[in-house]
């Protein structure tokens, strides 16, 4: 079974919370436009995103950009792009936010989101929109979270 990654929008919401853990996964986003990226033909515009696959964080990665190009943080902003348990995970772990997904029906998803507190569980959800798949109402799930935390 694949571990569904985040998209890029809960990604970067969860940096702008505080997460910063290693994933295998992280999205890049060019600062500038017509940047090359890693030495290769491929080119980007400012804003655009790109999702990369192998380490983030990872020391061989930040040596050769700044061996290359110089000031990464010039040129990229990036985020980890955690798969959607270790994101609930981390929610309920600092938080005390647990996501979770009910069905009402063989096709209908939604996600429902708990804050717990010491003396028992205060509900916050469920959001009040159904998806067709598992993945689609827990990104949902995780996006409300996320936008719970006041920073």
């Amino acid at each position: 079974m694949k571990q569904e990654i985040v998209g890029e929008i809960v990604a970067k919401l969860a940096k702008e919370k505080g997460f910063d853990e290693w994933c295998d996964d992280y999205y890049q986003k060019a600062k500038q436009d017509n940047y090359n990226h890693y030495g290769t033909s491929l080119e980007y515009k400012k804003g655009e995103c790109v999702k990369v696959s192998g380490n983030h964080k990872n020391s061989i990665t930040t040596s050769y950009n700044q061996e290359k190009i110089g000031d990464y943080d010039a040129y990229w902003e990036d985020y980890s792009a955690p798969t959607q348990s270790f994101l609930c995970d981390w929610l309920r772990v600092k938080y005390n936010i647990e996501v979770r997904v009910a069905i009402n029906s063989l096709t209908c998803y939604f996600p429902m989101i708990s804050i717990i507190d010491v003396d028992g569980t205060q509900m916050k959800g469920p959001a009040y929109k159904n998806y067709k798949s598992y993945e689609k109402a827990m990104e949902s799930g995780l996006y409300e979270a996320l936008n719970l935390i006041k920073t």
